[in-house]
């Protein structure tokens, strides 16, 4: 037997690893965004329309509709 070289990485491996470092960091910032968002007391009834969050207001939306029903301060 002989061993053979691994195949080397792809243009579509390229592709797939960028888009999966810019999602990864669009959850970070969105998360980062939104837990200082919900951390002024003042705000926590509201949605978030700010920063990220403006693009994809279905998503603001759900995340408020689940931490409204899933209350994690008490």
């Amino acid at each position: 037997m002989s061993a053979t070289q691994p195949a080397a990485l792809t243009t579509v491996d390229g592709l797939g690893l960028l888009l999966f470092a810019v999602g990864f960091g669009f959850e970070v910032v969105g998360d980062s965004q939104l837990a200082r968002f919900r951390a002024e007391s003042d705000k926590r009834s509201k949605v978030l329309a700010s920063g990220l969050w403006r693009f994809f207001p279905t998503a603001a939306v759900r995340s408020e509709m689940s931490g409204a029903a899933h209350p994690t301060d008490g």
